[in-house]
């Protein structure tokens, strides 16, 4: 991400490639996400210089990967996700108690000094 756009999505061994196609090439022998983190840094308050770094690289995204994930994102079909309904988790008021009782149990073992300020 840079300046809150997403820049590349991706396998990591693809990135310099991707990165290569828009102008931004990773110098041999150095890690790339060294690279990375110097060409998607923004300084800020933004001069017109980073404006157009940063709509360069937008724009090289928009037109080579997000097509892309747009497509893959058609082709999936999740299933609908089981939701039960609230009524259904209800606990009874005495497995409420016995719940909230065993907590505060626990927490007068984990803080024993807790009782006096309940006290006072």
């Amino acid at each position: 991400m840079m300046d809150g756009y997403i820049t590349y999505q991706g396998l990591a061994k693809d990135s310099t490639r991707h990165f290569a196609s828009a102008g931004l090439v990773c110098p041999n022998h150095s890690n790339p996400s060294d690279f990375f983190m110097r060409i998607l840094s923004v300084n800020y308050p933004k001069e017109e210089e980073d404006e157009k770094h940063i709509e360069n690289i937008n724009s090289h995204y928009n037109k080579s990967l997000a097509p892309l994930i747009r497509q893959e994102m058609t082709q999936l079909s999740l299933p609908q996700p089981n939701i039960k309904k609230s009524s259904d988790l209800k606990l009874g008021y005495w497995e409420e108690f016995s719940l909230l009782m065993w907590r505060e149990i626990v927490g007068l073992k984990v803080e024993p000094l807790k009782i006096w300020v309940m006290i006072f």
